[in-house]
């Protein structure tokens, strides 16, 4: 009795509807939605979160290998080594949450410390770090 109403609302709300174009010219077909599997909008959210991850993970893999490079240099550059451990907890946020004066010197250090910018994780957290400043000092 109400299996047609079951396709039409299975159709609007679940089912993807594509158009497909064979010899007998075009037809509009309902494929099986994300019942189980991942809508499109999901599928874009996760890749852009992967996407994040891994130029995060770059970005802190970098880092270190600035830091080993000579031993010590960590007690040496502090602000840069805080920037560092709030890379590992909070990810880029730590950019809002660190006190301005702090980013600042960290930013001194971190230009100090880094002389070849061709590694891009390095080069896009200084971009980061240098508009958070710009745009912090404003505010």
């Amino acid at each position: 009795m109400f299996a047609g109403l079951k396709r039409a609302a299975r159709a609007i709300f679940v089912d993807d509807v594509r158009v497909r174009r064979d010899e007998e010219g075009l037809h509009i077909v309902f494929e099986n939605g994300p019942a189980g599997g991942e809508s499109p909008l999901a599928r874009a959210r996760r890749e852009a979160d992967e996407q994040r991850q891994r130029q995060l993970q770059q970005i802190r893999d970098q880092l270190a290998a600035v830091f080993a490079t000579l031993p010590g240099l960590r007690q040496h550059l502090e602000h840069l080594a805080r920037v560092e451990a709030a890379l590992v907890e909070q990810g880029l946020a730590f950019l809002d949450s660190m006190p301005l004066a702090q980013l600042r010197l960290a930013l001194r250090q971190f230009e100090d410390a880094v002389l070849n910018w061709a590694p891009e994780g390095l080069a896009y957290l200084r971009s980061r770090m240098a508009m958070a400043v710009r745009e912090r000092a404003l505010r």
